[in-house]
């Protein structure tokens, strides 16, 4: 582990997906956690300490991509909390891509109530799961003040589909572990339905890859446990007027 530097900005706990690297070595992570002046990146791609990134942050459906030119500051091996990660500095921002930072910054530092409950399509086969999941989203609501997210269980593809035909949803949280069902034909079902809604797709493997999947842009990929309270505040923080 390359020693951490001491942080100056503050930051918010928040869940974005980050790409970067070349056509031929792709590689499609997530942030932890968001500053003015940086982010903590989970990969298992290994980087240096020193290295230079061209990131693409966002958060498919709800964030339009924001790139930046980054530094690889720090390295932190994977430990029983979490995996491995790198915090990185931000090193060359346009106009634009400053000013969308800022705004994600301000709402998760003084976020607005939310006016009505958020729906989301939950795929969880796991009955253990699904209650530890609604018990989660629960708490933050109880901690945060906020209205609770409705969390739409379904536990196999039809479910899923008539879900999405019948309520306005906001997000499409699929599990792809254990289901009876081809991962792809999930995806291609989902899309026919709602072109743009945020689609994250929960997986133990590393590699999506497993699955038989390749994620798109238009889609995210995370790796079990899955922080629903993080994920939660990123909802509200994106959907802020």
């Amino acid at each position: 582990m390359v020693e951490r530097k001491k942080r100056v900005d503050a930051r918010y706990d928040l869940i974005l997906k980050v790409s970067f690297g070349s056509v031929a070595q792709f590689h499609s992570d997530y942030l932890g956690n968001l500053s003015s002046g940086g982010l903590r990146l989970f990969t298992d791609h290994p980087l240096k300490v020193g290295e230079h990134l061209d990131l693409n942050i966002s958060f498919p459906g709800m964030l339009a991509p924001i790139n930046v030119e980054a530094e690889v500051r720090w390295l932190h091996a994977a430990d029983d909390d979490a995996g491995p990660s790198a915090g990185v500095a931000f090193t060359g921002l346009d106009a634009q891509a400053r000013a969308t930072i800022d705004q994600i910054i301000a709402a998760a530092r003084e976020p607005s109530p939310l006016a009505a409950p958020i729906a989301i399509v939950f795929l969880e086969k796991n009955p253990v799961l699904r209650e530890a999941y609604a018990r989660e989203v629960h708490n933050w609501a109880e901690l945060e003040g906020q209205p609770r997210f409705e969390l739409v269980h379904v536990d196999d593809l039809a479910a899923c589909v008539a879900a999405l035909d019948q309520k306005t949803v906001a997000l499409a949280i699929v599990d792809v572990d254990d289901v009876t069902f081809a991962p792809r034909a999930l995806y291609d079902e989902v899309r026919k339905r709602a072109a743009r809604l945020p689609l994250v797709i929960l997986g133990s493997d590393d590699d999506p890859a497993a699955y038989g999947l390749s994620i798109r842009e238009d889609s995210m990929y995370l790796k079990k446990p899955l922080a629903f309270g993080r994920l939660m505040r990123t909802m509200k923080v994106l959907t802020q007027p």
